[in-house]
């Protein structure tokens, strides 16, 4: 085999380099030396694949780790929602100013009584835990009730806003009253279901003209309009 004439000609770079071409083409021969040479090549051999799978092994680790930090940039620790960031991210690579007039919908979400629970005294069941527990049920409850593609956001960790970004899947024309219906519905379930928690709701779609008949300028605009209707509601709920 040329791989012997190799080897007894010196030629050959290194011991690792000659076994690893008899793993390559076979060991035909391989009998010609002797047993310690031998079995210090497959010594050799098994050295490399240790040291391949801990390469293996770091370089997937270091996946897993870039992975969750991908993963912990957009979202929210506490509820398990999409943060601010991603909010950012579908405004930049998802939102066609020119073509997503009246296929976009912005709802403002806001927790009542927040900030009533986090100064409650825990022996009296309130406190931080008791407001977190509070904002991941509202949480879990708006994902339960919009649809699976309906982008559910906790933009600001410590706070009781929500914002779902809503898209209009077959282009109907009613798309502005039927949401609107819905988050109403959404929202007054919540007293017939009697769960511990409430919240106002503003909606907004992107290319419905404001009072001043003004075409919103971006995605943050329809927000705005949103944010504020919350607010009209959050005054007729009395909160």
């Amino acid at each position: 085999m040329q791989m012997e004439k190799d080897k007894k000609d010196g030629t050959a770079a290194s011991d690792l380099e000659f076994a690893l071409r008899i793993r390559q083409e076979g060991s035909q021969n391989i009998d010609s030396y002797s047993p310690e040479y031998v079995n210090g090549l497959f010594e050799l051999l098994l050295e490399q694949d240790a040291e391949v799978s801990n390469l293996k092994g770091q370089l997937v680790n270091i996946k897993v780790e870039l992975e969750k930090a991908l993963e912990n940039n957009f979202v929210d620790s506490l509820t398990g929602c999409f943060n601010m960031n991603f909010y950012e991210k579908i405004k930049k690579e998802n939102f066609n100013p020119e073509k997503d007039q009246n296929k976009i919908a912005i709802v403002f979400i806001d927790a009542n009584g927040l900030k009533t629970i986090n100064d409650t005294p825990i022996e009296l069941g309130g406190g931080h835990d008791a407001g977190d527990k509070m904002i991941k049920n509202i949480a879990d409850y708006l994902r339960e009730c919009f649809r699976e593609d309906d982008v559910v956001i906790r933009p600001y960790a410590g706070g009781d806003e929500f914002i779902i970004i809503c898209r209009n899947r077959n282009d109907n024309p009613d798309f502005s009253a039927k949401l609107n219906a819905r988050v109403d519905s959404i929202r007054n379930s919540v007293k017939e279901k009697s769960l511990p928690f409430s919240f106002a709701t503003g909606v907004a779609v992107y290319g419905n003209k404001p009072h001043n008949n003004r075409q919103d300028s971006d995605l943050n605009e329809t927000r705005e309009r949103a944010e504020s209707r919350m607010y009209k509601c959050k005054r007729e709920m009395k909160i």
